[in-house]
């Protein structure tokens, strides 16, 4: 294989990871999200706002913590599940527990979504 090939097959790579998604609520592929950092996006909020990531009725407990990956922070890939976490993951695992068992923080999510 050589350097052509290599780059081709790196370039066929980028654009297949362009279109993984990353925020399923909302349906945001990590090429819409590294359009958004290439942008000036500087903080999760600030890609938040850009792309509407987050901003689903899971309340960014997936995409999250990949996003702030993405932007440099430090995450961990949880063992169960595969998903990106932060270095703080027993916040998260608690606020998602809470989540899935509290059905009134259930739907507080899901109305800010602004999926009535």
């Amino acid at each position: 294989m050589d350097s052509r090939d290599e780059l081709n097959k790196a370039r066929e790579q980028a654009i297949i990871d362009s279109f993984r998604p990353i925020c399923l609520c909302n349906k945001i592929r990590k090429g819409i999200i590294v359009k958004a950092i290439q942008s000036g996006a500087k903080t999760f909020e600030m890609v938040s706002r850009r792309t509407g990531a987050g901003t689903g009725p899971c309340g960014a407990q997936r995409c999250g913590p990949m996003i702030r990956g993405m932007l440099g922070e430090e995450v961990e890939t949880c063992f169960d599940c595969g998903w990106s976490i932060l270095k703080d993951g027993h916040l998260l695992l608690v606020r998602v527990k809470r989540l899935l068992n509290d059905e009134s923080d259930y739907r507080e999510a899901f109305r800010l979504s602004g999926r009535t």
